[in-house]
């Protein structure tokens, strides 16, 4: 799969553009991951947050009620659904024009995910990929943590046209 890198317009970027992007790119990423290592971790006996006391308190319910289970077990279970667009306007040249789209992958999240989650792709085919965002839960992840995973995730999706592909808020 060739991939290219455009600017905001959808012009394609020349080498030196995208290389200079790619560079600005790892440049912000490497400074984001030491300014998080270098800060001090939580330490034992420090107050919570009304929000990760919410988030203890649920996990600790669903733990109980043996919930959390079910959600695993829902979330190892991928399906592809598809959703059939009606659109007045459309030019004929796309009419059946499958799109596939992932979002939110948060790969270093739950990482016995992606095998099952590949399986599915491998066996998926369709005209265009779109990538929309977040592929890692957080900004803190070592990157080879997060490209990794998504490498593999990448070599099982089979499309025509290509695949495109933005950031996300975690990202």
């Amino acid at each position: 799969m060739k991939f290219k890198t455009v600017d905001h317009t959808g012009k394609p970027l020349s080498a030196e553009q995208n290389h200079a992007a790619r560079q600005r790119w790892l440049t912000q990423r490497q400074n984001r991951e030491q300014s998080l290592s270098s800060q001090p971790k939580a330490t034992k006996g420090k107050r919570m947050s009304a929000f990760g006391a919410a988030g203890w308190l649920f996990e600790f319910m669903l733990k109980k009620t043996r919930l959390d289970n079910k959600g695993k077990q829902n979330a190892r279970t991928f399906h592809v659904k598809p959703i059939n667009l009606f659109l007045d306007k459309l030019p004929r040249g796309f009419e059946g024009y499958q799109i596939l789209q992932l979002s939110d992958l948060h790969v270093e999240f739950y990482p016995d995910l992606i095998q099952p989650l590949c399986d599915v792709l491998n066996t998926t085919t369709a005209d265009l990929c779109i990538l929309t965002g977040d592929y890692q839960d957080s900004d803190a992840t070592p990157i080879d943590e997060v490209m990794q995973p998504l490498a593999r995730i990448l070599k099982n999706i089979h499309v025509n046209d290509g695949l495109l592909a933005v950031l996300g808020n975690h990202d």
